[in-house]
């Protein structure tokens, strides 16, 4: 399982990772239900993703998403800085 929370290790803190699930499917053209109801993922676990409000996802799950929305499983994360924002949120 990938754990969405900062981790340490010694005395280095290890950026954090973001899901992507919101942003992916919408350009997709995916809400939350249809998502839940083509992946077989229930819906209380598709909105985790979706709000990124989980603390980990299983590579089944990753799997799964990304054979549904087309997408290479790398799209569907992203590594953030160790504040918890993107590389984006961070340039802004």
């Amino acid at each position: 399982m990938i754990t969405m929370r900062r981790l340490y290790h010694e005395d280095m803190e290890v950026p954090m990772i973001r899901l992507r699930v919101k942003e992916v499917a919408a350009e997709k053209g995916y809400n939350q239900d249809r998502l839940m109801r083509e992946s077989g993922i229930s819906l209380s676990v598709v909105a985790g993703y979706w709000h990124n409000r989980v603390r980990g996802i299983s590579f089944d799950n990753l799997a799964i998403l990304s054979k549904v929305l087309g997408v290479p499983v790398g799209e569907l994360f992203e590594e953030t800085g160790i504040d918890g924002q993107s590389e984006q949120e961070q340039v802004k």
